[in-house]
């Protein structure tokens, strides 16, 4: 019987929370995806440089980047 109550507890709270955000705000959420983005675009800027020495083709890398610092400028607002 005293599972039960146990579980009905467990269960009565166990919701919400929206799903791996753990509950945060919007803004925290904007703010966890720009840093992300960021992340990401310093990673792919230091393998457009890697790539440029090394005298391989970038057009590719470089359009990534592109839309990368785009959609950064999107959150950013």
């Amino acid at each position: 019987i005293v599972y039960e109550i146990q579980n009905d507890n467990l269960l009565a709270c166990g919701g919400g929370g929206g799903g791996g955000g753990g509950g945060s705000s919007p803004a925290a959420r904007k703010a966890k995806k720009a840093k992300k983005a960021k992340a990401k675009l310093n990673f792919k800027k230091r393998q457009l440089s890697k790539m440029a020495a090394a005298g391989e083709s970038t057009s590719a890398l470089q359009a990534e980047i592109d839309l990368l610092e785009k959609d950064l400028e999107e959150l950013e607002k």
